[in-house]
């Protein structure tokens, strides 16, 4: 019997029933990968608490619409904060963007009025409000309260800085001219700085008003004031004297400025008197020290020059000058930081004005500017800082000492006065006096020997008067007196002695005459006195004597 081999050959193609399980695969991985297509991205939001919220069921919703749902809850790692890792919907991918708020809403009783009233039936869910910057962002931190203006609605956002804590909280209003505009976001206290920082949003159009020169005061309340006109009384609206408000515009005599970008920081001033008579924004600051007492000086106290305002004292503390333990003991001096404003002199309002204002003063200083201590109100004791001229002063420059420049300072009005006291005391130290008095006493006793000398005289012309022959003298001199007059008679125009006298006057003039002649005759024919009468002429040689 023959055997026979059965010979197996492998076949090389796929057999059909694989067909089946690779469709499968397929369909699965097309199945994931569409859906990890369609699947939004996952963010992670951080909490303080996680109150209302459970994973899989709490909503993230945008505008009341679902865009995703929260997967896990979780302490974070130091258990102080609540991680939240929530799925976002493909579609709402474009509003994690850098500056989105997230928020959970939930029922608020507040200032602001009541909300979330909806989520007593379906629960509390997670709020998002996407921004104007560009999306990506994976990781939030959720806010505590919701924000008063939504991140994408027009408009501007501005930094007020105060140091009065009670002036306004989150929610008041921002007017113009009783006129609601915007509302203060957020309000913090800044440690480092010791100052309050409010976060203000002005909605478009409005935020078109605010200008480089606009100011901002306080409004909340009611502000009454009296003058010699009358009593003057201002209020903001209902909402800000109930809640509190701030309101903004443009200080008398100021231009209307240039348009303001966000995050421009602004002083808040108490009142809108307040922004009239500190309203640049650009000052310099300078520290006196001052080695008097400055009782009576106080923060905000003016700074003159000669009764004009240049600015104001912003502080009095040892802490402007290092180590001041290291000067002179008995003569530690007392800082006081005041600033200058540039616009004030003139000066543009802007940053660069600050090094003109500074040369400026640097160049007055060197002609004699000072700053000292003047009496602004005798009643209460008042002081303000006054710059003037002292040109018999000492020469001085501004010195830097520590962050601050040093401005020079004279002392008070009545330390000069003390001062030129001393000055006069010292001066008649100086004098020579005891050679004076030696001198003066002896100036006395010639005066005495003067007056003893005189009263003896005064005593000798007595008794010479007292005499007989003095008493006699009247008549003899009477009698005198009769005979000048006699004497003189004789000289009268009818007299004796007159007659003759003219007579004698007129014989001498006779002679006068005479000589005079005698003179002339002398003078034309010097032989008169030889040959007497008319001479004849000389013979003349054949010419006869009758021809």
């Amino acid at each position: 019997m023959t055997s026979t081999e059965a010979t197996v050959k492998r076949s090389k193609r796929l057999s059909p029933i694989w067909i089946i399980p690779i469709l499968a695969l397929s369909i699965g991985v097309w199945i994931v990968f569409k859906t990890f297509q369609e699947q939004g991205p996952t963010v992670t939001i951080e909490f303080e608490s996680a109150s209302g919220l459970e994973a899989e069921k709490t909503k993230i919703k945008f505008r009341s619409v679902d865009v995703g749902v929260v997967e896990s809850v979780r302490l974070s790692k130091t258990y102080d904060k609540v991680i939240i890792r929530a799925r976002i919907d493909r579609s709402a991918r474009d509003l994690l963007t850098q500056d989105a708020d997230v928020w959970v809403v939930k029922p608020r009783v507040g200032i602001q009025g009541i909300s979330g009233i909806s989520t007593l039936l379906s629960g509390n869910y997670i709020a998002i409000s996407p921004g104007i910057e560009a999306p990506g962002k994976r990781f939030f931190v959720g806010l505590e309260d919701p924000p008063l203006t939504p991140a994408d609605t027009p408009g501007t956002r501005v930094t007020l800085i105060s140091s009065d804590g009670n002036s306004l909280s989150a929610g008041d209003p921002v007017l113009y001219r009783n006129h609601t505009v915007g509302k203060v976001e957020r309000a913090n206290f800044n440690i480092n700085e010791r100052l309050f920082e409010y976060m203000l949003f002005i909605e478009a159009p409005y935020n078109d008003l605010l200008t480089s020169t606009s100011r901002f005061w306080n409004v909340s309340g009611i502000s009454i004031s009296t003058s010699s006109e009358g009593i003057s009384l201002e209020a903001g609206t209902l909402e800000s004297i109930l809640m509190g408000g701030v309101t903004f515009g443009i200080p008398e005599k100021m231009g209307t400025g240039f348009p303001v970008e966000d995050g421009e920081e602004f002083n808040l001033y108490p009142d809108y008197d307040a922004i009239n008579e500190m309203p640049y924004l650009h000052s310099s600051e300078y520290v006196l020290l001052f080695h008097s007492s400055i009782r009576g000086l106080a923060v905000g106290a003016p700074v003159q020059y000669r009764g004009i305002d240049m600015g104001n004292v912003v502080g009095i503390s040892f802490d402007y000058v290092p180590d001041p333990q290291e000067t002179t003991i008995g003569d530690v001096p007392i800082p006081v930081k005041i600033r200058i404003d540039p616009a004030r002199m003139g000066f543009p309002d802007t940053q660069d004005s600050l090094a003109e204002l500074h040369s400026r003063m640097e160049n007055r200083v060197g002609e004699g500017l000072r700053a000292t201590l003047s009496t602004g109100n005798i009643i209460t004791g008042e002081l303000y800082v006054s710059l003037d001229f002292f040109p018999n002063e000492d020469a001085a420059t501004i010195d830097k000492l520590g962050d601050y420049y040093i401005f020079p300072t004279v002392s008070s009005g009545f330390s000069q006065i003390q001062k030129q006291i001393t000055n006069i005391l010292n001066t008649v130290e100086s004098l020579p006096i005891e050679e004076t008095v030696v001198s003066a006493n002896a100036a006395i006793a010639e005066l005495e020997k003067a007056l003893v000398a005189a009263q003896e005289t005064m005593n000798s012309v007595t008794q010479f008067i007292g005499k007989e022959e003095t008493q006699g003298l009247p008549a003899e001199i009477n009698q005198t007196l009769e005979e000048l007059r006699k004497t003189v008679e004789s000289f009268s125009s009818d007299s004796d002695f007159q007659r003759t006298t003219i007579d004698t006057l007129k014989e001498i003039e006779e002679v006068a005459d005479g000589i005079e002649s005698m003179l002339k005759t002398l003078k034309a024919k010097p032989n008169a006195l030889i040959f007497s009468g008319n001479q004849e002429e000389d013979p003349i040689p054949g010419k006869k004597r009758n021809d």
